[in-house]
């Protein structure tokens, strides 16, 4: 029983020219656009630092959370909600003191 009667034939060899061209567009799209875009963006694990989740029982003041920072010098440090209200996420650089 035969559940496809045509013979299917693709000649890829054939198209390896054109599909070579096409990749090297692509990965020079790419390129492109990384350096276009400020390089690559290197997470925690790359780049150093420290994570640090907070939970509140009420949600707190993302100043104060940054003026709370600011007066132990921890250096640049994104603060962010995450999850619900209560949640807070710190990133901080790479510094030389301990947390």
């Amino acid at each position: 029983m035969e559940i496809f009667k045509r013979v299917t034939e693709f000649d890829f060899m054939g198209k390896k020219t054109m599909a070579t061209w096409l990749s090297c567009a692509i990965i020079l799209i790419g390129i492109i656009s990384i350096m276009m875009h400020g390089g690559l963006k290197y997470g925690i694990d790359f780049a150093g630092g420290t994570l640090v989740q907070l939970k509140f029982e009420n949600p707190p003041v993302i100043e104060d959370i940054r003026d709370g920072l600011r007066t132990i010098e921890l250096g640049d440090s994104t603060i962010q909600e995450f999850g619900s209200k209560n949640h807070i996420l710190v990133r901080v650089e790479r510094s030389e003191g301990k947390l």
